[in-house]
């Protein structure tokens, strides 16, 4: 009876892992037929085209008292950000609308932000990412008057707020 108990729970684990395993190669295989998006759009453009389940980030609590200094460093130092994501990249499908929603919070004019799709290679059709290095998606580029003064690739390391908030503070 005891040998037969044993031969049970073997089985159920061995289905179970074998089912968790399913699970993980079904996302990837769904993610691998995801059509990438690629070249220069607009948020609103992404939206209709990446095939996102979430684009509102609402689990996402910004601190108000940051928000208010992003916004006027934003502001006072022409700050700029260069954007670029994969569609078919599950860091940036849970990364960029917690970005979109600190900008929309931080009442940033949306002409502020070149956003860039490109393919699993990490390029798009103009070329014009290849002269930032991008190595992983997300990766959210900040410039003052066209140069850059900092990076957040892949997740922040805190959070966006927090962290861009450390970038901004740096400048000179």
């Amino acid at each position: 009876m005891l040998r037969l108990t044993n031969i049970s729970l073997f089985l159920v684990i061995i289905i179970l892992t074998n089912s968790c395993c399913d699970c993980k190669k079904t996302k990837t295989e769904e993610k691998q037929l995801i059509t990438p998006i690629v070249g220069q759009m607009s948020w609103d453009t992404w939206k209709e085209k990446a095939e996102w389940k979430d684009y509102n980030a609402d689990s996402y609590i910004i601190n108000k008292d940051r928000i208010k200094i992003i916004e006027n460093l934003i502001k006072r130092n022409n700050i700029n950000f260069i954007l670029v994501a994969g569609n078919w990249c599950s860091d940036s499908e849970r990364e960029i609308p917690k970005f979109f929603k600190l900008i929309q919070e931080a009442n940033i004019n949306m002409d502020k932000i070149i956003l860039y799709g490109v393919d699993r290679e990490k390029k798009e059709p103009t070329g014009e990412t290849i002269q930032y290095n991008i190595e992983k998606v997300p990766t959210l580029i900040i410039l003052k008057n066209s140069e850059e003064i900092g990076r957040i690739v892949e997740f922040p390391v805190i959070s966006w707020d927090e962290d861009l908030l450390t970038i901004l503070e740096g400048i000179k």
